[in-house]
């Protein structure tokens, strides 16, 4: 994960992206 010196914003961008992409990912398995 990205988790090197990045300022707070940067961090939270990167974690809505990263649950944005796995929620996409896995959306017709939870349905």
């Amino acid at each position: 994960m990205y988790l090197f010196n990045v300022d707070e914003s940067q961090k939270v961008w990167l974690f809505k992206e990263f649950l944005t992409k796995f929620f996409a990912k896995h959306y017709r398995k939870i349905l």
